[in-house]
């Protein structure tokens, strides 16, 4: 489950980079397309009488079109990288939600079962406290003493053969 939500990141840092990267794209295309209508009015609209300026302007503006192709084509492709990591995202989203779902059903069973062994452990020490008072104090304290040896017996040969014990 951790596995997934940290994919889950990683993509949604992805995505957030290539749509910071796609809105630098096209605002970098919106300035390139005003500065082209700019000089496309100053060099069309009759107030310039040198040619030399003329043509200045009017490599200038190729040159806009030039990067406004590059730019365009550069955003397109980030529109499909974003439209397929975006898809990613979505279908890790599921996965995530479908781990979390199995996570919450473990979780809660877990719950119930302990719930049901908490109650059994107190019926069985409140039937034990009942018992334990027909017993003569004396027994049940030898009792206790041998308990005590044998938790300790096991506990020791415990890193020994466990399938042996009782």
């Amino acid at each position: 489950l951790e596995a997934a939500r940290q994919g889950l990141q990683t993509l949604q840092e992805r995505l957030r980079a290539l749509e910071a990267d796609n809105r630098k794209q096209e605002l970098e295309l919106k300035s390139a397309d005003q500065e082209r209508q700019e000089k496309m009015a100053r060099a069309y609209g009759g107030t310039i009488a040198d040619t030399r300026e003329l043509g200045a302007l009017e490599r200038k503006i190729e040159e806009l079109n030039r990067r406004r192709d590059k730019l365009e084509t550069a955003i397109l492709g980030l529109l499909d990288e974003i439209e397929s990591t975006r898809e990613q995202v979505t279908k890790q989203e599921r996965v995530v939600a479908q781990g979390q779902a199995i996570h919450d059903k473990i979780v809660g069973d877990y719950q119930e079962a302990r719930g049901k062994l908490e109650g059994e452990v107190k019926q069985l020490a409140e039937q034990r406290t009942q018992l334990t008072g027909r017993i003569d104090p004396a027994m049940l304290q030898e009792y206790e003493t041998l308990r005590g040896d044998r938790k300790s017996t096991r506990l020791n040969s415990s890193h020994t053969d466990i399938s042996r014990m009782p």
